[in-house]
């Protein structure tokens, strides 16, 4: 999330980038939805990763909130709470991620809806301008990209925070877990 927030906040220069089509707004919205991919993703992955801990048994494929955090094991433990709370924290863009992914439709950026509009009429504006309307629209995505990382760094702290809590709410039941393996012998090769 921190490397999708990077990249979205240094936006593209050269000629490079604009010979393969490489807009600003199109830079923008790739790493804004790569960053609602891999937000959403920490809770899938906590799901495996609960799965594991609890010695659930399931296939990766398999884990969701009905057969690992409803399950009886983990629904009466703090572990359910944090990841209820990193449902909360990741699950707020579900809508869009998900129409991305399976849809392939970008989600609408307000804070670059109307400077897309702009941008494309600079392409194909009159000559006379076109340099004095990409450098104000420059300076206008980069503020743009200013607003939109403030909030990633925000969802980034809180996706983190919540990640902290469940590690800290798994951490008692692996403990138990690898006691009674070491016990049992089942945890040597």
């Amino acid at each position: 999330m921190g490397e999708a927030q990077f990249y979205l906040q240094n936006l593209p220069q050269g000629e490079a980038f604009s010979k393969q089509g490489i807009t600003e707004d199109k830079w923008i919205e790739y790493h804004y939805c790569n960053h609602l991919v891999i937000a959403y993703s920490l809770y899938d992955t906590a799901l495996i990763l609960t799965n594991s801990t609890f010695r659930l048994g399931l296939k990766e494929k398999d884990c969701n909130d009905s057969t690992v955090k409803m399950n009886d094991w983990v629904r009466a433990t703090p572990v359910k709470e944090a990841l209820d709370g990193l449902s909360n924290a990741t699950g707020l863009h579900r809508q869009d991620r998900n129409l991305y992914v399976h849809r392939g439709e970008i989600p609408i950026i307000e804070e670059i809806d109307d400077l897309k509009f702009v941008g494309l009429a600079s392409r194909f504006g009159a000559l006379s301008h076109k340099l004095r309307i990409e450098t104000t629209l420059r300076e206008a995505y980069v503020e743009a990209v200013g607003e939109i990382g403030v909030d990633m760094r925000s969802k980034l702290d809180a996706a983190t925070a919540t990640i902290e809590r469940l590690f800290d709410a798994l951490l008692p039941v692996y403990g138990q877990q690898a006691k009674f393996l070491s016990a049992t012998g089942k945890s040597k090769g």
